[in-house]
């Protein structure tokens, strides 16, 4: 939500929405398609990445000029045709299970906690993409490119930034970002509508 408030001074309400599709997709691919969970996550990945720049190119990018809350209800009618997809593809609900995943199911004891697997992945895999987006912000030339177009477009323009490509690939990001959150939640939490509001 910062990413994309910062490239368009607009929030996206469509995160929730990116968290649901990528938990979905990767649902149908193991458990309707019988897909190894490798190949159905990066397949739900790569979906969500897609749909997001299409997103961009087409929705976001001829309305950068409009009013900041023009895009703010562009990304509320892509939430809600992202939810009615998914709802509209799976029946009258979305299945309400769990995805599968390749740990254990016996909680792990820590000097008297009890900590399900899915939960230290989820802390480990958190930590890691927080580590791994700082070091891209920080100590990349993407990330110096995404500074100088953040905080002045005009004179990134003229410093020969592509600019375009960059508000293109600040929302992917960000949805990529959503997309997997939803699939650590979904290992265990029931993959339905009300993970939206997660």
């Amino acid at each position: 939500i910062v990413l994309i408030y910062q490239a368009s001074q607009t929030i996206s309400l469509a995160q929730g929405e990116w968290m649901l599709l990528g938990a979905w997709l990767a649902l149908v691919g193991t458990t309707a398609w019988d897909w190894p969970s490798g190949l159905a996550v990066c397949a739900a990945l790569l979906s969500v990445g897609m749909l997001a720049w299409l997103m961009e190119r087409a929705l976001v990018r001829p309305l950068r000029a409009r009013p900041a809350w023009v895009l703010t209800l562009l990304t509320l009618a892509v939430a809600f045709a992202v939810r009615k997809l998914v709802i509209g593809v799976s029946g009258a609900n979305v299945p309400s299970t769990t995805l599968p995943t390749p740990f254990l199911d016996e909680p792990w004891m820590l000097a008297g906690l009890t900590l399900r697997p899915e939960y230290a992945v989820a802390i480990g895999v958190s930590a890691a993409l927080c580590a791994a987006l700082f070091g891209l912000l920080r100590f990349t030339k993407v990330g110096f490119a995404l500074h100088a177009a953040l905080h002045n477009r005009q004179a990134a323009r003229h410093m020969g930034l592509p600019e375009r490509h960059l508000d293109a690939a600040v929302w992917v990001l960000a949805a990529l970002l959503a997309a997997v959150a939803g699939l650590l939640l979904a290992s265990w939490e029931p993959v339905d509508s009300a993970m939206v509001f997660t």
